[in-house]
């Protein structure tokens, strides 16, 4: 009895090896294809993969797809996001496909669904690198007619989100939003593609004259500099160690003001000069001139709390220069925010001060910026805006919960594997805005040191805040009337600073109104060490009060950094030193 049931199920085996040997050879092949074509045929540095590792995408996938095609959960289940309807012909979309990478950033002609009207599109593949076409989720840029716009734009990208998160650029853009700056519109999409579900894609504007027109800004240049991708500039005999801000001939402009020649780049030509002349007193002088400082402290707290490297000497940096305040603006573009974790992540899981291009450094050793972004900071915290942007990572991760379920072209292709990377990523957004916050308001380093002696007050700043207000205490009752002057010293020389206008006098007491800074050292020597490349060290100034009766005895100094007043340490004597850079 035993044999005969053996030698039957010896005789049906090929009913459930068949279907396996299919199944591996169908696998098998689609890998070995996918490989050639992104691994061998086409150069993907500095993204590559390895054989298994496609083999393994590709069984995923398979298992993904068999998953939402056959869970009664995921059958019925509407999508909860806006829906992008794309018609491509067959015929286009193998031409598409005809010779990838190359062929597929070559425009064919499409359809979208506008206002309920089918209109006439064309569409590309779009991305720098292999995880925006290499898989079966491919990043699109969709363009329309002058006169179809899509909800007021004529371009825009849908991409596929290239991290296990999902998230980071949709949820960086938005926190660049949060934070006042100048960036594209963004929003979490679904594709249907000739009526096929598509799944999840990141819709994101392309930076244009509509974005500058949206943001209520007039028409001007906005510069692109990439050396990095299929956008890259390149020219024979470039050396390695040229950068973006080396050259103007490495950029050129996604926008143009009209009223003059479209290849002009005078602006960013005085930019890049000021640049190579970071070290000089002059270059910070005219730097704070074309440079819309407000707006650039934000861009570099946005830098912070995205935990974002992205923009580089050599990639990423978009810059709209407004010609009638003749002021440059930092524009936020694929931040790829909190991607990146501290080399020194176990003694300092955040880094504070991201130093990563020479337009950093030159912005790091200029007063007006760092006040700035001291601005910036306390505007985030003071006004709630953290817990506002984690209430809306969490109900964005929270609509993603049902929706990664139902993509079967999601990467990687497992609900629960990419639902846990999306609550990793909404612990370490928590992680950053705590450790910031802790880093900016309780800096361990932030004291002031004074000694008064014969109407003059000697002041050492530490920290990495400015000092705001100063308040002096007096043992007597004071007169109006009193005049001051700060000095200090800077490798230019000796400067001397009419305070008069600022002082408040109550009584025995004296508040002046100015902003003073510690010492700031950038090493640059650092390489891409960023963590390294900032410090600060105590900035000595004297103050010297004039119509002040020098017999009467300061009782106490007070300083305010922005979050109200604090003692300041009394000290036998400082020794005067010259700030090095700022």
């Amino acid at each position: 009895m035993i044999r005969i049931i053996l030698r039957r199920l010896f005789l049906w085996s090929w009913v459930i090896s068949l279907p396996i040997v299919i199944a591996g050879a169908y696998l098998t092949y689609r890998a070995l294809d996918r490989f050639y074509t992104f691994q061998v045929r086409y150069d993907p540095r500095p993204i590559s993969s390895t054989l298994a590792k496609t083999l393994s995408y590709e069984r995923d996938q398979l298992l993904q797809t068999l998953r939402v095609k056959t869970s009664p959960e995921n059958l019925f289940q509407e999508t909860s996001l806006p829906r992008i309807n794309l018609f491509v012909a067959e015929s286009n979309l193998a031409q598409l496909q005809s010779r990838m990478p190359q062929s597929g950033f070559q425009y064919v002609k499409g359809g979208l669904l506008i206002d309920g009207e089918l209109k006439k599109v064309k569409i590309k593949y779009r991305g720098d690198f292999s995880y925006h076409w290499g898989w079966d989720k491919k990043s699109i840029r969709v363009k329309t007619g002058k006169n179809n716009l899509f909800q007021g734009l004529r371009a825009f990208n849908l991409q596929a989100p290239k991290r296990d998160q999902q998230l980071n650029n949709f949820l960086s853009l938005k926190l660049a939003k949060t934070l006042g700056l100048l960036a594209p519109r963004t929003e979490i999409v679904r594709l249907f593609l000739n009526g096929q579900d598509h799944g999840i894609y990141i819709f994101v504007e392309q930076p244009s004259e509509t974005t500058l027109r949206n943001a209520r800004l007039m028409p001007g240049d906005l510069y692109r500099g990439e050396m990095v991708g299929k956008d890259s500039f390149t020219f024979l005999g470039r050396s390695k160690k040229t950068k973006l801000f080396d050259s103007a001939s490495l950029w050129d402009k996604v926008a143009i003001n009209n009223h003059y020649d479209p290849e002009s780049l005078v602006p960013l030509e005085k930019l890049l000069k000021l640049v190579k002349g970071r070290k000089s007193t002059q270059s910070q002088a005219l730097l704070s001139e074309i440079m819309d400082m407000e707006a650039w402290g934000r861009f570099s707290a946005f830098e912070t709390l995205a935990s974002t490297r992205h923009n580089s000497n050599s990639h990423n940096w978009r810059l709209y220069y407004d010609p009638w305040r003749g002021k440059f603006y930092p524009f936020a573009w694929d931040p790829a925010g909190w991607m990146w974790i501290p080399s020194t992540a176990a003694a300092n899981p955040i880094v504070f001060n991201i130093v990563n291009s020479k337009l950093h450094e030159l912005l790091f050793l200029n007063g007006d910026f760092l006040q700035a972004r001291n601005a910036a900071f306390d505007e985030f915290f003071r006004l709630g805006k953290n817990a506002h942007f984690l209430e809306l990572v969490s109900d964005t991760i929270q609509i993603m919960g049902a929706e990664v379920k139902t993509d079967s072209f999601l990467r990687p292709a497992t609900a629960v594997k990419v639902l846990n990377a999306m609550h990793g990523l909404e612990r370490r957004i928590h992680d950053v805005f705590r450790l910031t916050h802790q880093r900016w308001s309780d800096d361990v380093n932030l004291r002031t040191k004074f000694n008064y002696h014969n109407s003059t007050l000697d002041l050492s700043v530490d920290g990495s805040r400015p000092v705001k207000m100063i308040q002096l205490m007096f043992d007597k009752e004071l007169t109006t009337g009193i005049a001051a002057k700060v000095k200090f010293e800077t490798p230019a020389g000796v400067n001397i600073t009419d305070l008069s206008q600022t002082i408040e006098v109550d009584n025995n007491s004296i508040i002046l109104h100015a902003s003073l800074m510690p010492d700031v050292i950038i090493d640059y020597e650092a390489g891409r060490d960023i963590e390294e490349k900032y410090n600060t060290k105590s900035g000595y100034y004297q103050i010297i009060f004039g119509d002040l009766d020098p017999n009467i005895k300061l009782t106490r100094l007070d300083v305010d950094y922005g979050q109200g007043w604090v003692p300041a340490q009394p000290v036998d004597s400082i020794t005067p030193t010259a700030f090095s850079h700022l």
